[in-house]
């Protein structure tokens, strides 16, 4: 299910691009960013992720991301790739071209194997039609 406005896009989009894969919306899973992580090696991963808005509309202001869920803690977002913080705001609009970001998950020792779907990617923004 995408978006009508704006949607997120995994496996390896280009800047300014229209490709990639569209991520899952609202839980269902379908088609979600996953990490495989080794608790015991307290391992983390990084993947470049895109927003892209649909053709005829655009944002306007900061477009902030952050996380929620359960272990929302254990997951950082980066406009560079190299400075992870809990959350950044996109002060460039956003178009019908790929935006791109990068995501990290980390592990811990003391996490019991399994699968973790609590974490979700919040995308905070107006969205315009474009002019």
């Amino acid at each position: 299910m995408a978006n009508p406005y704006m949607n997120l896009y995994m496996g390896n989009p280009t800047a300014g691009g229209t490709d990639g894969t569209i991520v899952s919306l609202d839980g269902s899973q379908t088609s979600p960013v996953m990490f495989t992580l080794d608790a015991a090696e307290e391992e983390s991963g990084t993947q470049v992720l895109a927003l892209r808005c649909e053709d005829g509309y655009s944002t306007h202001g900061e477009t902030e991301v952050t996380f929620t869920g359960e272990t929302a803690s254990k997951w950082s977002v980066s406009l560079d790739g190299f400075n992870f913080s809990e959350s950044i705001a996109i002060a460039t609009p956003i178009g019908a071209g790929n935006t791109l970001f990068y995501v990290r998950a980390e592990s811990s020792y003391d996490e019991n194997p399994g699968n973790d779907s609590s974490v979700f990617i919040k995308v905070t923004a107006k969205i315009v039609p474009s002019e």
